[in-house]
């Protein structure tokens, strides 16, 4: 029998933005994850953001994390059924996996579970 998928705790149920400061995930499970908005910013994953591709033009929408990028969401959409793409204000596009944002919660419950040496994003 397979677990069920409705509890699986890779799956938001919501995603709400907490002032100018965080972003908050509530999981299937009923955990409830909070995000500094930095931290997920200074994160993103994107291959020019991660040095594995040339910076876009700046006449690009999609621009490089500067010294001190904006943190401010401009919107906030889901990515099929796997990910959560955050629009900044700064023009910059991310692209955070469920299942990333869920490993790098951090939560201190979530943080003492995590295998020794092992650090947030």
């Amino acid at each position: 029998m397979s677990a069920d998928p409705l509890k699986n705790p890779t799956r938001p149920v919501d995603i709400a933005q907490i002032g100018r400061a965080a972003l908050r995930v509530r999981w299937a499970d009923g955990h409830a994850s909070e995000f500094p908005l930095p931290l997920l910013r200074r994160n993103c994953h994107c291959a020019a953001c991660k040095g594995l591709e040339p910076a876009p033009a700046s006449a690009s929408p999609f621009r490089v994390l500067g010294p001190e990028p904006a943190t401010a969401p401009a919107a906030l959409e889901q990515v099929g059924n796997y990910g959560l793409g955050v629009h900044w204000a700064d023009g910059h596009y991310s692209i955070y996996a469920f299942d990333a944002l869920r490993a790098e919660c951090p939560c201190p419950e979530c943080r003492a579970a995590a295998p020794r040496g092992a650090t947030p994003s």
